[in-house]
């Protein structure tokens, strides 16, 4: 492989990881913005709440990165076998961290959210946001989990087009929610795990279809 190959090889397998890794606060954008509309205290609500999940979820980010080289090396040397159990372990797994740390948040959320001092209504309001957007991490891990294992096998492009899903979903159903049904901060919370819901499924059907394929 020469160096523009090369080149061009890095390039189709990183920008999909650099839109991954912004899919997350992209969300947290979205809801701040769809928060700006109904008032200030559910804007200062989700601000706090996103900064107590972003610092939590990013705990979890070094999963994807021995995820992919792993799949990629298990998958060019032909341990089909291997391969498979490898992704069936990582697949249940991922839940299992998802729905561990859901518990963990929902437990802790009053600590976590008293630390930054909230008034007692934003206190309410983050908290409320804190837990129906801990509700998602199930999901959140399990697309992160598919991605990286799809990229392990030369299938990038799934993590870009998992990342548009989220994005597209999000916005749609943050404001249907929050602001045309008028659920608030609830609804903003509850679009932002749906959409990661929704790109879960999405990737780990594709990653079981290109399983049956090799």
């Amino acid at each position: 492989m020469n160096d523009k190959n090369l080149k061009k090889e890095v390039w189709l397998n990183s920008y999909p990881i650099f839109l991954w890794l912004v899919s997350e606060p992209l969300v947290g954008i979205i809801d701040s913005k769809i928060a700006s509309y109904l008032n200030l205290e559910v804007l200062s609500a989700v601000g706090v709440g996103e900064t107590v999940y972003f610092v939590f979820i990013w705990i979890f980010v070094f999963l994807a990165y021995g995820t992919t080289p792993y799949v990629s090396k298990l998958q060019v040397s032909n341990q089909i076998s291997k391969l498979n159990y490898f992704i069936s372990f990582g697949r249940k797994a991922s839940v299992f961290i998802g729905f561990t740390s859901c518990i963990l948040l929902v437990s802790f959320s009053d600590l976590l959210i008293g630390l930054f001092e909230p008034t007692f209504e934003v206190s309410l309001k983050a908290n409320s946001y804190l837990v129906l957007r801990s509700v998602g991490l199930p999901f959140y891990l399990l697309n992160m989990h598919s991605t990286a294992v799809l990229r392990g096998m030369k299938h990038p492009k799934i993590t870009l087009y998992s990342s548009i899903i989220v994005g597209v979903s999000n916005v749609i159903l943050s404001f249907l929610l929050a602001v045309i049904f008028d659920f608030g901060i609830q609804g903003i919370a509850i679009a932002s795990s749906i959409s990661f819901l929704i790109s879960a499924i999405y990737s780990t059907r594709i990653l079981l279809t290109k399983q049956q394929e090799e």
